[in-house]
């Protein structure tokens, strides 16, 4: 398959490809905007049946769903978790799943974010999902935000919270992180920083989708933030979009330093070698394709067990955003997710 070559010219009705999942282009063709230009437009959609999904594909029946609270590290502040487990079960593996957004943006509590979650736990599988701090768009009005590493220290507080906290919850021993997009790039950095403080041995792997990484746009080293550059994401040319500006602190360079734990793409090998069990994902018409695939490769170079499933005809995010508009593809991901994380229990 031919990666390298660009869909119709950027930003100029990209839906329009034939190559493109016929249902995804004639939603876009109703709806042309991008994620990053109309921030409201699609938070509305992502909280609506037509996209998130609802109780009608992914019924709460079944499943004992709670809000919980945790107070994360280092700042005491308060992390609400949203918590699925199948009913009556006992002894389950358990992911935490963490919501995209570029680490600036949304919650867990969308309908979308929602309805994959129950998708995932009536699997057979503890779904908890941290609310974290975002970088700049509270995720729930009067929520705090917090600039890098605000929402990746909740994430990690999260995970160690879960671990410290199994048989309460039923969990199994064996805990796993997962998310998509930014979320991916906070459970890389979760991962990260686990193992930065020898406490790596809490997780028993990682399953990341459309993994946001580099942070810098269009980008040289990875071709598709150029071939696909325009669908649903759409980055300045020449400039970094808002999100990473408001990532980090003003006086901060987390490009310059390169920093792992802001854009896992700057890992080194001493970084990457010992990682858990991992999964990656990447979207066919992604901008982001190539990033993800290339942290892969690195991972499958220094010898880990690693994987990768590339999806045909599917643009950024489609499992977990486009729920009620792909059934069929958020399902396989959920099952996915499941079988990963059964496959690498112990």
């Amino acid at each position: 398959m031919d990666y390298s070559k660009p869909l119709s010219p950027v930003n100029q009705k990209w839906h329009e490809d034939p190559r493109i999942d016929a249902r995804i282009r004639a939603f876009f063709s109703k709806y042309p905007f991008n994620v990053n230009a109309d921030n409201e437009t699609m938070i509305g959609l992502l909280n609506g049946d037509e996209l998130g999904g609802g109780e009608r594909l992914a019924p709460s029946s079944g499943l004992d769903i709670s809000i919980r609270e945790i107070t994360s590290s280092p700042d005491n502040n308060v992390v609400k978790l949203s918590v699925m487990k199948p009913t009556g079960q006992q002894s389950l593996p358990c992911v935490v799943y963490i919501h995209g957004g570029g680490m600036s943006k949304y919650s867990c509590f969308y309908n979308n974010f929602q309805t994959f979650g129950r998708l995932i736990s009536s699997q057979g599988i503890i779904v908890i999902m941290p609310d974290f701090r975002n970088s700049f768009a509270p995720s729930q009005p009067g929520e705090e935000t917090k600039k890098f590493p605000g929402g990746l220290n909740d994430c990690v507080s999260t995970v160690k919270w879960v671990s410290e906290h199994q048989e309460e919850l039923g969990i199994n021993g064996n805990v796993f992180i997962a998310g998509e997009s930014g979320g991916a790039n906070l459970t890389i950095a979760t991962a990260l920083s686990l193992k930065n403080e020898g406490k790596l041995d809490i997780i028993r792997g990682f399953y990341a989708m459309c993994p946001y990484l580099a942070g810098k746009y269009p980008n040289e080293k990875f071709p598709s933030t150029t071939s696909n550059a325009g669908i649903l994401l759409d980055y300045p040319l020449g400039g970094e979009p808002i999100i990473v500006r408001k990532y980090e602190n003003e006086g901060d360079d987390l490009h310059g330093n390169k920093n792992c734990l802001a854009w896992p793409t700057y890992c080194t090998n001493d970084d990457i070698k010992g990682l858990p069990s991992s999964h990656f994902v990447v979207n066919e018409f992604d901008p982001l394709r190539d990033e993800g695939i290339e942290f892969y490769n690195r991972c499958q170079s220094l010898g880990l067990d690693t994987s990768l499933t590339i999806l045909p005809g599917t643009i950024h995010g489609t499992g977990s955003y486009l729920v009620g508009l792909c059934p069929d593809i958020s399902l396989s991901q959920a099952q996915s997710i499941h079988q990963f994380c059964v496959k690498h229990s112990k």
